[in-house]
């Protein structure tokens, strides 16, 4: 089982540096640098806004 999950961990981690080299390779050379830094603004702002919607975890009580 664990060697399961590590092998899905794995898979998913490679799939990440692919489709992210293909996406950037693809927006600069549609959009140039502008179009670039727009695109990863905009991802940045997704991952911003998904963070500060889960909010800060629960301290647990001592």
């Amino acid at each position: 089982l664990r060697g399961t999950a590590m092998g899905i961990f794995s898979s998913a981690q490679f799939l990440g540096v692919f489709t992210g080299g293909v996406l950037g390779g693809s927006a600069l050379q549609l959009g140039g640098t502008l179009g670039l830094v727009a695109v990863l603004l905009g991802l940045t702002a997704i991952w911003l806004l998904g963070l500060w919607r889960f909010g800060r975890a629960p301290v647990a009580a001592v």
